[in-house]
């Protein structure tokens, strides 16, 4: 069972992760080779792995089917459906998911789910609740960079097969109320109980998310403490939680029966399995019966499977038979992070079972088995998030027991008491939430300790599968002879480092980040970020979406110097994600006072204009001034532009508009010339002049946009403009992140968008 689970795996991975679906009369194959699977012999893992593929490919295809058509993307239409999930509230926003039914004029396949937001409304959808809307709808789309968070696989693997917007319209309207049935509008009330009971806690948002699964609410603060401490996994409700509740709910079982349910027809392990079963459905059902709990609640039922079926029950043959059910039936699990971390907590446990065999003392089993998370999930941490925690033994050896035996189950009691509204319920909340206010505390001084999380996401997949297979090997209570090669394979993985960047080289990575610029510049041993991309303060941030990401991917861990071309939102909204660790001395912008008034900083920024050039590392960068009109009230013009220059130059522009650029071509004329140039203000009919674009001649240029905003940027005129002096156009919205590496005098150009090119 372990080989054919193994073999399903890898065939639902190379589906999932391939570029390019079989075709369609392929699938008539499907149920040959399943007959000829079940047949043992020399080939039948072979035939698995083909019937698994092709049925995986059957499946992406018909996910791919409910995404929405391309006469549809950006248009403004008419649509019904049926809110399900909690609705998230924003500041000035909500955000919720739509079954739908019916949108006019739609002949295709629908989207099975579309995400909607909604911005000043007056009106609040429940769950539950039929709509009809007026919406401007999106094909799935996302934000494309090295580290980053891949949106448009989570929308895939989630089955969401469009976003948008509700449009101001007095269409919009409610056809019908929930149906009692619904489970999300149980959840929703459950939620509004815990606001009113819990409304002065400190960590609401950690509650809401330990009972109903609702992570929408949690203070960055407490997440990003979390995730450096390696214990962001006990805010989801996945394997463990529902491992925890089923075996709560098993000793209770056990109990119950020996007091009153003897009497029945099963036997106390029955009716205890039962129980817990019982029990894990409906802590299930509070999360909303979200893919990870369903997982959970699959793996849970193999095991009370076994019970009933008077079956031993072993952990890794248990494992086997569930990751085999999961992926037969969601065969697009395989691309979930969350698949991944449940299967390898499983492995890790039936792992510390094989070592602790005859082990009586339970405290040591415990820590034991937390050591073995610790190490063993180091390569899977770097993996699936590009980093790992130094301290995480520390911090999970306490945060595992008091978040489960503590915690949850006091979360969970004293939500069914504010759900009855019984007395006493802001006073128990009060007591839990400075149960968790120790945690928190704990985990801070834990952090103390260490210098942060190792943050790498550049170390090859083989090499970190190969610091897996070494350290499992190493622990492994067998002779030497496995030992020596397990060792070569793990110094493998920790004496690689990437390649460095050559001296009187650099490498330039233009960020996607929509509608706005970010560009982030590498010399050997320094870097600059040039812009942050759009953000605020109460929603979105490119600087903790992209940027960060980015940073950490490059194992960046300070930049020298962090330049803001011009105050405007497109260019400066992210750093707001950046004040917290401010240094005045590495910040420039070519509006220094307004720049200081919009984000209240408490000093007087330096004015780029005023800085002389400095060379890193073989690599001349300067500041190119023209001086401006001192009149103009416009920011555009005083945008920095950033000439960097080894054997090849690139040119910075900001948001420059036509009179500026024709006064960098009157007074610099000698240095405005380049061989990579991205585009003043995102290729506007403003800027990119006739004389400008032939007089800078760039070989490669590249516009930083939003796809499909409203002002059709880039121009039609300004594209054409470069395309007639021979540029090669590259373009953040079609591209994703673009990088230029440059090698002595040529340059190496990459696109992240066309290089990890994948079904979604």
């Amino acid at each position: 069972m372990i080989r054919i689970s193994l073999t399903v795996i890898a065939a639902s991975a190379a589906a999932f992760w391939s570029n390019q679906l079989p075709d369609s009369y392929w699938y008539s194959y499907i149920p040959l080779l399943l007959m000829l699977a079940l047949v043992k012999g020399r080939f039948q893992l072979l035939l698995i792995f083909a019937t698994v593929f092709l049925w995986a490919s059957f499946q992406l295809a018909l996910q791919r089917q409910q995404g929405l058509t391309d006469a549809f993307d950006g248009e403004v239409v008419e649509l019904s459906g049926r809110i399900v999930d909690i609705v998230e509230q924003r500041k000035n926003s909500i955000r919720f998911l739509l079954e739908v039914d019916e949108i006019q004029g739609y002949t295709q396949t629908l989207p099975d789910k579309i995400r909607l937001s909604w911005y000043r409304s007056s009106l609040l959808p429940q769950p539950g609740e039929r709509w009809h809307l007026q919406a401007k709808l999106r094909q799935p789309f996302g934000f494309q960079n090295p580290g980053g968070f891949d949106y448009e696989r989570w929308l895939f693997v989630n089955g969401i097969g469009a976003t948008g917007y509700v449009k101001k319209s007095v269409l919009n309207r409610k056809l019908d109320d929930a149906p009692w049935w619904q489970i999300d509008t149980y959840r929703q009330a459950v939620l509004a109980a815990l606001k009113r009971d819990c409304s002065t806690c400190q960590y609401l948002g950690l509650f809401q998310a330990l009972s109903i699964g609702y992570r929408g609410s949690i203070e960055a603060e407490h997440y990003n403490l979390l995730k450096d401490s390696a214990t962001a996994h006990l805010l989801a409700i996945s394997g463990l939680h529902i491992g925890l509740v089923a075996a709560l709910f098993l000793l209770l079982g056990r109990w119950l029966w020996s007091a009153w349910f003897f009497r029945f027809a099963l036997n106390r392990i029955e009716f205890s399995a039962a129980l817990s079963m019982t029990a894990a459905i409906v802590y299930a059902a509070l999360a909303g019966f979200s893919i990870p709990t369903v997982r959970a609640l699959v793996m849970l039922g193999v095991v009370i499977g076994s019970i009933f079926l008077r079956r031993d029950i072993n952990l890794l043959n248990s494992i086997a038979v569930a990751v085999l059910l999961i992926l037969l039936i969601d065969p697009l699990a395989v691309g979930s992070t969350s698949f991944w971390l449940s299967v390898s907590a499983l492995l890790i446990i039936a792992f510390g079972q094989l070592l602790l065999a005859g082990q009586s003392s339970r405290v040591k089993q415990m820590l034991i088995i937390q050591l073995l998370f610790s190490v063993l999930f180091m390569p899977l941490s770097l993996l699936l998030f590009g980093q790992l925690s130094p301290v995480g033994f520390l911090a999970n050896v306490v945060a595992i027991p008091v978040i489960s035996l503590v915690i949850l189950p006091a979360v969970l009691v004293v939500t069914l008491c504010a759900v009855f509204n019984l007395p006493g319920a802001e006073r128990l909340f009060a007591i839990v939430d400075s149960l968790m206010g120790w945690l928190m505390a704990y985990l801070q001084s834990v952090l103390q300790l260490s210098t942060g999380a190792y943050e790498n996401s550049q170390t090859p997949v083989l090499l970190l599968i190969c610091a897996g297979i070494g350290l499992f090997s190493l622990l492994l209570p067998v002779n030497n002879n496995i030992r020596k090669p397990a060792l070569i394979l793990l110094v493998l993985a920790l004496i690689w480092r990437p390649e460095k960047i050559p001296q009187g080289d650099y490498r330039l990575t233009v960020l996607d980040v929509g509608m706005g610029t970010s560009v982030v510049v590498e010399t050997r041993h320094h870097s600059l970020i040039y812009d942050f991309g759009p953000g605020n303060d109460s929603g979105f941030s490119a600087g903790d979406w992209v940027v960060k990401p980015y940073l950490r991917h490059r194992g960046i861990a300070s930049v020298d110097l962090m330049v803001i071309s011009h105050v405007d939102q497109d260019h400066s909204g992210g750093f707001i994600s950046f004040i917290d660790q401010l240094d005045y001395t590495r910040l420039v912008s070519g509006t220094p006072t307004a720049l200081v008034e919009r984000f209240n900083l408490e000093k007087p920024v330096r004015n780029c204009h005023d800085m002389r050039g400095w060379q890193w590392d073989g690599v001349v960068f300067e500041f190119l001034n023209a001086g401006f009109n001192e009149g103009d009230a416009a920011t555009n013009n005083r945008s920095c532009v950033l000439s960097i220059t080894a054997a090849q130059t690139t040119l910075l522009s900001g948001d420059i508009e036509a009179e500026q650029e024709s006064r960098l071509l009157a007074s610099l004329p000698h240095k405005i010339k380049a061989d990579i140039l991205l585009a003043p203000h995102h290729g506007s009919l403003t800027s990119s002049t006739e004389e400008f674009v032939r007089q800078v001649a760039p070989g490669i240029v590249i516009f930083t946009l939003g796809r499909g905003n409203r002002w059709g940027f880039p121009r039609p005129e300004v594209v054409r403009r470069y395309q007639q002096i021979g540029s090669q156009i590259y373009r953040s919205d079609q591209h994703g992140a673009v990088t230029l590496t440059t090698r002595g005098g040529t340059s190496e150009v990459d696109s992240y968008r066309q290089n990890n090119r994948r079904l979604w």
